[in-house]
């Protein structure tokens, strides 16, 4: 499976746009697939390895496959640990931003 461990441990920090750009297209791809699999009932894709992907950057894209493919929507446990995930990361970034902003002055 494509665990963002493996690609993570081939990045520098200088790679960090890239890196949220491609962990946003994978995510997309991988609720895209999980939906196919679950309307054909193949194997689908772990929510550990959705959230996952979402966490290590991919929460724009893993929110735009689930308003697109109308998928994850209803099941309120996957919602609420999406949603936790982005609320840690708007958090991180904001204090990113003050301590950038503190670093300045």
């Amino acid at each position: 499976m494509l665990s963002p461990h493996n690609m993570l441990s081939h990045i520098g920090p200088e790679d960090a746009l890239g890196w949220i750009v491609i962990a946003n297209v994978v995510t997309y791809i991988l609720f895209y697939a999980d939906k196919k699999a679950s309307e054909s009932r193949s194997r689908r894709i772990s929510e550990k390895m959705l959230l996952l992907w979402c966490a290590v950057g991919g929460s724009v894209g893993g929110y735009m496959a689930m308003r697109h493919f109308r998928h994850k929507t209803q099941k309120q446990t996957f919602r609420l640990r999406f949603f936790i995930i982005v609320g840690l990361q708007a958090l991180l970034a904001l204090r990113a931003l003050v301590w950038a902003a503190e670093r300045i002055s």
